[in-house]
C-alpha cells in the first residue's frame, strides 16, 4: 500500500496545502481519464497538469514535485 503524507488522502492533503501554503496544484493530465475523473471532479484551485507542465516543474530548482 502506497505511503499517505501526513496519513491523509490525497484529496484530504491537497485541500490541507491549499489552506496552509501558497501552492500550485496540478493534477497529471493523463491520470484523470484513466479514471473515469476530468477537471470538472477537482477541487476548487486544483488544475490539470500537462505531461509538459510536469517535466518542467520537476527540473525546475525552486519547485517542490509531491506525487502520490
Amino acid at each position: 500500500e502506497p505511503e499517505r503524507p501526513l496519513n491523509v488522502r490525497s484529496q484530504a492533503f491537497m485541500s490541507i496545502l491549499q489552506q496552509k501554503e501558497t501552492v500550485t496544484i496540478g493534477v497529471c493530465a493523463l491520470y484523470l481519464p484513466a479514471v473515469g475523473l476530468g477537471e470538472d471532479d477537482l477541487l476548487e484551485g486544483i488544475g490539470v497538469a500537462s505531461p509538459g507542465d510536469m517535466a518542467a516543474l520537476l527540473v525546475a530548482g525552486d519547485s517542490r514535485v509531491i506525487s502520490f
